[in-house]
């Protein structure tokens, strides 16, 4: 059973790594620009609770924006999802509304070393989406092209995009001790964006119409490191005294007195409760700057219902040019109850201006910083209920919003985004599980579901005014795929 799971695994991998090159479909004019619109957080977790992930430390959800996270690891773990993203714009007093759906995650996380008193170490293995491009536009003008003659042609320009870019991360996660983690992971970075400028003219005044088809090929590596530190805070509650009986006996046994007592010293008028935990953590994304393929086609036609093409000619035949990737970094930190609830705060800042695109001369981003709150309850864990019972008390209920200053500003105004999520956790598997001392573990898996609601817009009135939706549905399967059999 275990080696069917790891080849349906290895399959389904490549099956949606296949799918991934052609799944990205409208979704932004502004990905018109440098790689496109790169991805936002993707954790089954992290999601719903504002896109926190720097102190996220759970090991029934992978955490691959903080590789220190994998050292929890705890048992073989299968996450995939997808999600949808709904955004509705405003431009000149016009309504656009542009929908998406897309595989946002599929990944692997090993225990390779656990419940080691110096050393435990986590592996992953995983593919997610890095940036999309998607956008279709259109206008129109009457322009003046013969400069003797004063009658203007009406023109069209027309815009489209699509394609992205994907990541394959291989990562791994060390514990030192009982209060530090240390990860890497390194990302090979992929895929192919596809853009099209097509100028229209009437073609019974006699004018050819022009495209231009650009295609861009990136192959490259990158990498991010992360660390985690965290310690237990001890906390005790007062309870009531201990009431006990003291019965006097006979020779035969037989209860001659019988008198209440209260014992206030004793060491169970305290209940020590399990200690809260602090956790602290913070990344590093290494910025990249690598060699990236880009050919350029043209095309004359004649418009009309076939536009049948005249000529072909390369603008820019195998090209290579250079694209810079930015750094970042960011840091954030977490109270826990374990298994019960927690409280997380995450700030982010990435460097864009370092951002190159084959030196467009234009192309200016700024720098931006994101700020994220989330939350995290389970009413009571418990595996030992069953049936209904045990569903309900392992439900996960999850909370969070999020601020972002956005790295491009159409109009040179800073651009604000907002949003609010929360989500559930709804356990299901409880499969046993037996260490070597034959102490029992319940294994629990989820289906999580996260929902996201925000709206950007610029200040001053400038032009960008969205509202957005996205939601996710993922799975994290959780089971011991590699036993050891004790028998007695």
């Amino acid at each position: 059973m275990q080696k069917t799971k790891v080849v349906l695994f290895i399959l389904g991998f490549f099956c949606l790594v296949q799918i991934s090159r052609a799944q990205f479909d409208t979704q932004s004019p502004y990905s018109y620009y440098g790689i496109g619109i790169p991805m936002g957080n993707t954790l089954q977790n992290g999601f719903a609770m504002g896109g926190v992930s720097h102190a996220l430390r759970d090991s029934a959800c992978l955490n691959y924006y903080n590789p220190a996270s994998y050292s929890s690891i705890d048992v073989t773990q299968l996450n995939f999802g997808f999600e949808g993203n709904f955004l509705t714009r405003i431009d000149q007093g016009q309504t656009f509304r542009n929908n998406n759906v897309l595989i946002n995650q599929f990944g692997l996380g090993i225990p390779l070393m656990h419940k080691n008193r110096f050393l435990n170490w986590g592996m992953f293995l995983g593919y997610a989406p890095y940036a999309q491009v998607g956008y279709r536009l259109e206008e129109s003008d009457s322009i003046l092209i013969n400069p003797n003659d004063t009658s203007k042609v009406l023109a069209v320009y027309r815009y489209t995009g699509t394609g992205g870019l994907n990541r394959l991360t291989w990562g791994n996660g060390f514990q030192f001790g009982k209060n530090f983690s240390l990860g890497f992971n390194f990302h090979y970075i992929f895929g192919t964006s596809n853009r099209s400028r097509t100028l229209d003219l009437p073609a019974s005044q006699g004018y050819l119409s022009s495209r231009v088809d650009e295609k861009t090929r990136v192959n490259a590596f990158s990498f991010d490191i992360g660390a985690q530190g965290y310690f237990n805070i001890k906390r005790k509650r007062y309870t009531s005294p201990r009431r006990i009986t003291i019965e006097k006996k006979d020779e035969n046994g037989k209860v001659i007195s019988r008198r209440d007592s209260v014992v206030s010293n004793d060491k169970r008028s305290y209940d020590f409760n399990a200690p809260f935990r602090f956790i602290i953590g913070g990344t590093f994304n290494y910025g990249s700057s690598f060699n990236a393929d880009f050919e350029q086609l043209g095309i004359q036609y004649l418009s009309g219902s076939f536009n049948v093409p005249v000529d072909t000619f390369l603008l820019n035949p195998n090209q290579t040019g250079n694209i810079t990737l930015p750094h970042g970094f960011g840091g954030g930190f977490a109270l826990v109850n374990p298994r019960i609830w927690q409280v997380t705060a995450d700030f982010n800042y990435r460097l864009w201006n370092d951002f190159r695109y084959f030196d467009q001369p234009g192309l200016v981003f700024n720098n931006s910083l994101s700020v994220h709150v989330g939350s995290e309850y389970t009413p009571y864990f418990s595996n030992r209920d069953s049936g209904r019972r045990r569903f309900f008390k392992n439900l996960v209920f999850r909370l969070g919003g999020r601020y972002q200053n956005r790295f491009y500003q159409p109009d040179g105004n800073p651009v604000d985004e907002v949003a609010v999520s929360f989500g559930l956790g709804l356990p299901f598997g409880f499969e046993k599980s037996y260490d070597v001392n034959l102490t029992q573990k319940i294994i629990v898996s989820h289906i999580n579901l996260g929902f996201e609601g925000g709206f950007a817009n610029s200040r001053n009135n400038g032009v960008v005014n969205e509202t957005f939706f996205r939601f996710s549905i993922s799975i994290a399967l959780r089971d011991k795929w590699f036993r050891k059999f004790f028998y007695n």
